[in-house]
This record gives C-alpha cells, structure tokens and sequence, in this order.
C-alpha cells in the first residue's frame, strides 16, 4: 500500500482547483498596490479572496486582515489589542500560548480533563475583575484532542463584563460549520494550510468598531495592518480554498463514521490500556487522539513511519519535544497515559482500507508492547 496520511491537523494537500488559481497569479508580475491594470487585477484577487473568507466564516461584518500565518495573526492581536490583561488557558495553540506581549498581565483557565475549557473558572475570574479592559482567548477546537469550545458561552460572559474575545478557528474551518455571529466573538484567526490551501498565507479577522495596532511596520498595506508587499498568489489559493470548504463539513459525517470506527477497533484490541481524550465531549469529526498505556510516543510513530503511515504525537509546532504534550498535562492526565499519546487527523480522502492497515499496525505494536 501508498503512503497513508493521517496528520492533516498538522497541514493539508493543497487542493488542485487551489493550485490552479494560484498559478493564475504567479503567471503575472503582479502587484496589488500598483495603480496600473495588472495592479487593479491584483486588488480585485485580494478583495475577493477577503470577501470568500467573510462568507465562508458569516463574517461580513468584520476586516479580514491577511498575515503570513495564523501566527502571526494571533500575535497581531495579541500585541495590539488595547486589554492590559489576556486570558487564555493551558490547551490552547503554542501561537497563543507563547505570546506574552510585555506590559499585558496573562492570566491561565483551568482546563478540564474532558479537553474543555473550565466556564466555571472563567466565571470565577471574571467576577473578580474591577475594569472591562480583558481580552479571552479560546481556541474553538483543540488541535491535539479534537474537543470543541463553547465559544458561544464563553463569549456571553466575556461581554456582560465588557471584554473582548477571540476565537482560534484554524482547527475548525471546512471541517464544521463556523458561524463568527452565531459565536458571537470579537476576533478570529484562520490558517490556508489547515483547509487544503497553501502555507504562508492567514488572516485576522476583526469585528468592524475594533481598533487594533499593527504588529508590522511599513507601507500602508491592509488598510495599514500588516505591513508588507501582498501575497497576491497564497491569497488567491486561500480565497479558493474557502470557496471549497464550504461544502466539506458534509462530507465530514464520513469522516467520522470511519475515526469512530477506528476507535472501536482499537479499543476492542486494547481494551482497558487505551484511552481516548474528549470521547464524551464533541470532537472534530476527524481527529482521535488516543493512548496507549506506558507505550513511548516516539516508538509507535517509528512504527507507524516504518509501514508507510505518517501519524503524529500531537500539534506539529511542538514536534520534537521530548516534554509530555503541554495540553496533555493541562489536563491533568494521569502518568500511564501522558507520554504515549498519538494523534490520527483524518481527511475527505481518507478510505476504510487505510484505516484497517493502521488498525492492523496498531494491533502488531500493541501486541509486541504486551509482550
């Protein structure tokens, strides 16, 4: 059998139709601040691009600012926002969890065992808070665990306070339906290459009203937010991209008939020395993020390398650590679990015959792991 590719939480195959639309633009010198036709067409891709971001999000009340990853978006935020206090709990991507703009105090939310965020912690230090100048960040679905956020509750006490809130939908988009006004948030961040665009290319969104400082300085580039020469060619594919996400949470139901299936098997194999985070909350309908008791992470992805299956040991940003996984720990995992954990991200592509290979993997490791 071919390569079998299960880590598409950490980057997708960049759609053909994608790749089309992005050779249209890297075909032309093109220029989307020049004056010149070349340079009006260059606009018009830009615009468009924006305006498929808003739809595909219900966003049309808010800028899309275009960055050169959802990174740097988030610290776009992050250091410009006017909050002098930043709320964000242990589970969260390392872009949000590794900002620490100087001068804004952060502020930890617990994090409970299920891979959700703790709304009572959150209530318990908002009430303690004597201004509204706060700002929350949560992830809308955990890139390890696959577990949804309750934005939507988070959001409806961030603002009885008077804060502001942002949600991270990179995990999120075209894998199921991302409504920013039924979330009913401030701020967003979303990546290309989560959605079967290209790397190099994400956006900040922010409510219409909000007045944010930019991060880069230098020409007056979007709407003088993100300094730079645009990225007409990745914002062209990422534009492309929405369009096609549109109709993929769908054809996502799929998707989880075969991560549930996948699950059972392994569970049946391993019984009680298998867990599987977030199995009673909500997940991404392609993410399973399972662990095999007192089995080394790095000895099951050798394993699964070795038979042509490219799996991995949680967030890519934090590939190589030999530290337990932060957002493992954040949930207080037990000890037998923590170091072992493997993360399946599954796509539209993916086939049962591929999920059997991994099962029958699995099942050879476990069995020599048990010996």
């Amino acid at each position: 059998m071919s390569l079998i590719y299960f880590d598409n939480n950490a980057t997708t195959k960049v759609d053909d139709k994608v790749l089309e639309a992005m050779v249209e633009v890297y075909k032309l010198p093109i220029n989307a601040s020049a004056t010149h036709q070349l340079g009006r067409k260059g606009y018009e891709i830009v615009e468009n691009a924006r305006k498929s971001i808003q739809e595909l999000l219900n966003a049309s009340n808010f800028d899309v600012i275009f960055t050169g990853t959802s990174t740097e978006a988030t610290n776009t935020l992050f250091c410009g926002v006017e909050s002098d206090k930043i709320l964000r709990s242990g589970i969260e991507h390392a872009a949000t969890y590794n900002c620490c703009p100087k001068g804004k105090e952060i502020i930890e939310i617990e994090a409970l065992n299920t891979g959700l965020v703790d709304v009572e912690d959150i209530k318990n230090k908002l009430d303690n808070f004597s201004d509204s100048n706060f700002l929350i960040s949560v992830m809308l679905a955990n890139s390890e665990i696959g577990s949804i956020q309750p934005i939507a509750e988070i959001a409806k006490l961030t603002h009885q306070k008077g804060g502001l809130i942002h949600a991270d939908v990179v995990q999120a988009a075209g894998k199921i339906e991302v409504d920013l006004e039924k979330l009913n948030v401030d701020f967003a961040t979303i990546s290309a290459h989560k959605l079967n665009g290209p790397q190099g290319i994400g956006a900040l969104l922010v409510r219409k009203g909000i007045n944010i400082k930019p991060l880069i300085f230098g020409g007056g580039q979007e709407n003088s937010k993100r300094a730079g020469t645009t990225n007409a060619a990745g914002i062209a594919g990422f534009g492309k991209a929405c369009e096609l996400a549109k109709t993929k949470p769908e054809k996502y139901k799929k998707v989880k008939e075969l991560r549930d299936y996948l699950e059972q098997e392994i569970i049946k194999i391993g019984q009680d020395d298998v867990k599987i985070f977030g199995l009673d909350v909500d997940r991404l309908p392609n993410t399973s993020y399972s662990s095999l008791a007192y089995a080394d992470a790095q000895a099951q992805l050798i394993n699964f390398d070795l038979n042509n299956i490219c799996v991995s040991a949680g967030s890519a940003c934090s590939s190589g650590s030999s530290k337990a996984s932060r957002v493992l720990r954040a949930i207080k995992t037990t000890p037998d679990f923590i170091n072992s954990a493997i993360r399946v991200s599954l796509s539209v592509d993916n086939t049962k015959e591929e999920i059997d290979k991994f099962i029958t993997t699995w099942k050879e490791f476990y069995n020599r792991h048990k010996s």
